[in-house]
């Protein structure tokens, strides 16, 4: 019985040796240290391409590369489909660098639903309307069960091929390359707006029922695909999607007829991979503007999770306390911007909050409370009229506020 019995462990270790070589060889790692990488291949679509970023700005790649000292090699191409990519993968000129890249990030999935989606709705474009314009108009006045109707139908070809595809992107992919680690991103949903927005939608700015019956048609279809990434044995998945859920426009849209990412869009994907990989050690100065230059509203409707990426990664720092226009100095115009501010929060049923953005609203809820409102403006207007008479006041005592720096 003990000899059957090690004779069975002998065949398992075997067999798990056996198991273990035949899966394709990851970075070397040492314990507790952040993987390298020294060549990546970006693949896929306009997400990849810079496209909408302005000049100085910081794609995900670009991050990526910052962050790893890794060269980039881009395939990009804007407007590509899973079929286009399954197609530029056969191309000999490019499949000398994708054989000798450590890291493969791709986005692609997006245009195989958009593609056919806007064919659909050019039907019901009136003059001069752009994409988002004609979803917009639907949301407020058709009926969005027909309309999802069909787009399902219109749809549903290319979304089958773009499920059917990604298991032939991870083949001719580990084909070229069986060691690098390959990551796919999620899709996003590049059509939510803030509420005050789609509560404009409709004709009494109050329901907005058929909006997001359209944006929960619109996430669950992109997460059909998503879903066919994650049943990869190969690639990882960076979740974009769950990161920029329920708070897209934070990430999405230099225009009103933009679906791509902004620099903050793109600091966030790079902060998802990063942390889906390992890659930490390494600030940058792209994060810490993304989450400076972001509404102070906005912010706070992002996940907590995504919040602390991008924290993650960024330099601390901030503005002078009480400071409201960054000029280095506390005087009676700080006081002033926020009672402006203030009171077109009152005049928009909101708060200062969707009018400050993260750094300026830090810098002058002195009270600490969670609000800028008249309460700061108050302490602002004091602590300037204290100093102004060559007497000292710490913020600490001012505000009541124990957090305040002195």
């Amino acid at each position: 019985m003990r000899f059957k019995t090690r004779k069975r462990i002998f065949a398992l270790l075997t067999a798990s040796v056996m198991a273990a070589a035949a899966l394709p060889a990851m970075p070397v790692q040492a314990a507790g240290s952040a993987p390298q990488y020294d060549k990546i291949v970006i693949l896929g679509d306009s997400i990849s391409t810079r496209y909408a970023l302005a000049s100085g700005e910081s794609s995900y790649y670009e991050i990526l590369s910052d962050f790893t000292g890794a060269g980039v090699t881009n395939y990009a191409v804007s407007g590509y489909t899973t079929s286009d990519l399954l197609t530029l993968l056969e191309d000999e000129s490019k499949q000398a660098a994708i054989k000798e890249a450590d890291l493969i990030c791709i986005s692609i999935g997006s245009n195989d639903i958009l593609k056919p989606a806007h064919d659909y709705f050019d039907a019901y474009r009136q003059e001069g309307e752009l994409f988002m314009d004609i979803i917009k108009r639907l949301a407020k006045d058709g009926d969005p069960k027909y309309y999802i109707g069909q787009l399902t139908a219109a749809t549903r070809d290319a979304r089958a091929q773009a499920i059917e595809n990604y298991p032939l992107i991870e083949t001719a992919l580990r084909d070229l390359n069986p060691d690098a680690e390959i990551v796919m991103e999620s899709l996003y949903n590049p059509f939510e707006v803030r509420q005050q927005v789609a509560a404009s939608y409709s004709e009494d700015n109050e329901d907005m029922s058929n909006y997001e019956e359209l944006m929960r048609y619109i996430s669950n279809m992109e997460n059909q695909l998503s879903k066919a990434m994650r049943n990869l044995e190969t690639v990882k998945v960076a979740e974009v999607g769950n990161a920029y859920a329920n708070a897209g426009w934070a990430f999405v849209g230099s225009g009103r007829n933009d679906v791509h990412p902004t620099e903050t869009g793109h600091a966030m994907i790079a902060a998802v991979i990063m942390d889906l990989l390992g890659i930490t050690g390494k600030t940058s100065d792209v994060f810490t503007r993304s989450i400076e230059n972001m509404i102070m509203g906005d912010y706070r409707r992002v996940s907590e999770n995504s919040r602390k990426l991008l924290h993650r990664y960024a330099n601390p720092g901030g503005r002078l306390f009480g400071d409201a226009d960054d000029d280095g100095k506390i005087a009676a115009e700080d006081a002033q911007i926020v009672l402006q501010r203030y009171t077109k929060g009152l005049a928009s049923l909101s708060s200062a909050a969707d009018f400050l953005t993260y750094e300026e609203f830090n810098a002058v809820d002195v009270t600490g409370d969670g609000e800028a409102d008249v309460a700061d403006a108050q302490c602002i207007l004091q602590y300037f009229t204290i100093n102004l008479s060559q007497k000292t006041v710490k913020w600490s005592e001012l505000t009541g506020n124990p957090n305040a720096p002195d």
